[in-house]
């Protein structure tokens, strides 16, 4: 089965819970998004449209899609529970946009340095497979030692030119390994994604973006009414980060044991204001609002640093634009410049 669109799905819940809330029965709402559904959407809407009719809730009929998660089956359990399907079907939505539009935002800001860096690969190859062979042929009839990091680069230029082949089967055998492992080995997913967090800028975009999720879904889950403990598992799933997604696993457990939730994310890597300001809800008892808070503030902190990115990254892709390109021109003109103060 195709997949379907993420924004299909998010349209899907506005319309199901606006027409609920226009006191249009589930039944007939299903119907009649049914009747006018995208091709690509409409076989779900009609295996759903008919769990439903059979007497299934609709948090029931939507686990048995992929495109529905443990997170947003949850959520419309609860809206089932008390009686408010519509407003928490709005509420998912919301949720779930802000997601999309934050996933948006760093793939647009990540376009632009990826882009450069990969013209300066292309630029680098053609130099060296084109353009230095041409300089090296010239250096020969000069009759002269040429300097030891020409020499370098003349000899990287002829292994590449004669390999190249190797060097491309070579390369994509290494992503595709590093691809397999990733999906099939947690021990290796656990060690990349923990050691990206250690990444300068990207590592902070990352902790940030794990943050928004946990505590953006602990508020919604918590409004809606799920136990803490429950609604830490369900923080878990949307982390999106095997690190995260294991603390706050046992962060669940300790309040099981009876922990308060700011002891429980003691060691979740949450940054100490976030642990502060838990705990004065905690003891205030406003701990619904204070995720409100947090969730607010980091989602307008990571938003900044999207916004910024290219300002952040410009120092570190000019440094990787001198190496790789600068380095060839100097290279290439030294012995030039070795033959001018010898005549």
């Amino acid at each position: 089965m195709a997949k379907i669109p993420k924004q299909m799905v998010i349209d899907f819940n506005k319309e199901l819970a606006t027409l609920i809330n226009s006191d249009i029965a589930l039944m007939n709402s299903l119907k009649l998004i049914q009747d006018n559904a995208h091709l690509k959407l409409k076989p779900m809407i009609n295996k759903i449209t008919y769990d439903v009719s059979q007497g299934n809730s609709l948090s029931v009929s939507l686990q048995k899609h992929r495109e529905f998660d443990k997170l947003l089956c949850a959520l419309v359990h609860a809206g089932e529970e008390s009686g408010q399907l519509a407003l928490m079907l709005n509420k998912i939505a919301t949720y779930q946009e802000k997601n999309q539009e934050l996933k948006r935002k760093i793939k647009k800001a990540l376009t632009y340095p990826i882009l450069i860096l990969l013209v300066a690969l292309i630029v680098s190859a053609v130099l060296l497979i084109f353009v230095v062979p041409q300089f090296a042929e010239m250096f020969a009839s000069f009759n002269a030692a040429l300097p030891p990091f020409t020499q370098i680069i003349v000899q990287l230029s002829n292994w590449i030119s004669n390999n190249w082949m190797i060097l491309l089967i070579t390369i994509f055998s290494v992503i595709m390994g590093v691809k397999l492992l990733l999906t099939h080995s947690k021990e290796f997913h656990y060690f990349v994604h923990q050691n990206l967090l250690k990444l300068p800028i990207f590592g902070i975009m990352l902790q940030k973006a794990a943050i928004v999720r946990i505590f953006s879904t602990l508020d919604i889950t918590l409004k809606a009414g799920t136990p803490l403990d429950k609604s830490l598992e369900l923080a878990a799933e949307t982390a999106n980060h095997p690190m995260y997604r294991a603390k706050i696993m046992e962060a669940s457990q300790e309040i099981m044991r009876g922990d308060s939730l700011s002891c429980a994310l003691k060691d979740c890597h949450i940054p100490n204001r976030a642990l502060q300001l838990i705990k004065i809800g905690e003891q205030s008892g406003k701990l619904r609002d204070m995720l409100t808070t947090i969730a607010n503030h980091y989602e307008q902190e990571i938003n900044y640093v999207v916004d910024n990115l290219n300002n952040l990254l410009e120092p570190m892709i000019m440094v990787i634009l001198g190496l790789l390109i600068g380095s060839l021109v100097i290279g290439m003109y030294l012995p030039i410049f070795k033959l001018g103060t010898i005549l």
